[in-house]
């Protein structure tokens, strides 16, 4: 987070969806009018010959989700990702939907981790999988 109203924003959203904390070094805070609807943490990591913009916690409340929630969120993601130079974004899967998307993307596994290339990122991409 970048500044103290995004620290406590967070801490507010956290605690209205019952998380207790979150992991990553890097995030970016969504609001809808002001008031935060989801979060997005991200961490920079080497692997192998990859740099990979590693998304170790991401959640968006259930009645914002929507394609234009979606759509900004990948295109966030994607400039930032561009801006730090990483060539594949990562993730890893926790639960059997993550999983089944996962498995519909052109995606690499590597230790565990799912890895697409930024260049794969785009709503196009991604449109009918989630």
């Amino acid at each position: 987070m970048t500044n103290e109203r995004d620290t406590e924003d967070l801490q507010s959203f956290l605690t209205e969806i019952g998380q207790q904390g979150t992991t990553g070094s890097k995030g970016m805070l969504l609001r809808r009018a002001g008031k935060p609807i989801g979060f997005i943490m991200l961490d920079l990591v080497q692997q192998d010959d990859k740099k990979v913009l590693f998304i170790p916690d991401l959640e968006v409340k259930d009645s914002e989700r929507s394609a234009g929630v979606t759509s900004k969120l990948i295109t966030a993601v994607r400039e930032y990702a561009l801006q730090v130079h990483a060539t594949h974004i990562g993730w890893t899967s926790a639960t059997e939907i993550m999983d089944h998307i996962s498995s519909k993307l052109d995606t690499e596994e590597s230790g565990g981790n799912y890895l697409l290339p930024v260049a794969k990122l785009d709503r196009s991409t991604l449109s009918g999988r989630i």
